[in-house]
């Protein structure tokens, strides 16, 4: 790897570190131990309307991308995520652990955080060049999940008792998200060519932080500031 390209990539994970939701007051109270069952609920119903745009964004990127072995690797990636167990679907499996019912985990209103970073995510991998939408999605999106698992997997095992199969969304994502988000970084190497191209992918990577973390802001207030049990069903519907 050329010094240049360890630059480059240094860049990206600086952009990541600045606002990285890991660090967010909602990640820390839950490793901490401090939400409930039905504030879990809340946060899987969330992260549900999420997390199913995922899919779609991925597919986005397949149908632009140029090049048939990159091609090749995102189809892997999607049918990594719509495959015989779907990815939303360990998720669901998390929040049926909690004691909600699936009709209750897939009917509630999106948050107007949540609805922000759907927003962006999808404007992103419909109108941005390739290698922004790529910064994006599998370095932006993807690169963070495994130190937001991380510092809660032992609480949610230790503290909260979950067996491994209720854990499943957790466990996959630590290690698949990994690899992802180095395969994100390699590509972003290959198509980011110029100093414009490459400034251009720091910043999306940039953003797509700051909106996760608007996104954990908006859980905070809802879920841990806020009445959430008088409010929540306020919440339900489309």
């Amino acid at each position: 790897m050329t010094t240049a390209a360890q630059t480059f990539r240094s860049r990206l994970e600086a952009a990541l570190e600045e606002t990285h939701y890991k660090r967010h007051p909602f990640v820390t109270a839950w490793s901490r131990g401090e939400l409930s069952r039905e504030q879990m609920i809340l946060w899987t119903q969330q992260h549900w309307l999420f997390v199913m745009h995922f899919p779609r964004w991925v597919a986005a990127l397949y149908a632009r991308c140029p090049d048939q072995d990159t091609r090749d690797y995102l189809l892997s990636n999607l049918m990594e995520e719509e495959g015989s167990y779907k990815h939303t679907d360990m998720l669901l499996t998390f929040g049926e652990a909690c004691g909600a019912t699936r009709e209750q985990l897939t009917s509630a209103r999106k948050l107007p955080t949540t609805r922000a970073l759907t927003d962006w995510g999808d404007l992103l991998v419909a109108t941005a060049p390739f290698h922004e939408a790529l910064a994006g999605v599998t370095v932006g999106i993807e690169g963070p999940v495994p130190g937001f698992y991380s510092r809660i997997l032992p609480t949610l095992r230790q503290h909260y008792g979950f067996t491994e199969p209720q854990l499943i969304n957790f466990t996959v994502h630590i290690t698949a998200d990994v690899d992802h988000a180095a395969k994100g970084f390699e590509l972003l190497e290959r198509y980011c060519r110029t100093p414009e191209q490459q400034d251009e992918a720091v910043e999306r990577v940039r953003q797509a932080a700051e909106m996760y973390w608007l996104y954990m802001e908006g859980l905070y207030q809802y879920i841990i500031l806020g009445d959430f049990a008088h409010r929540s069903q306020a919440w339900q519907g489309d």
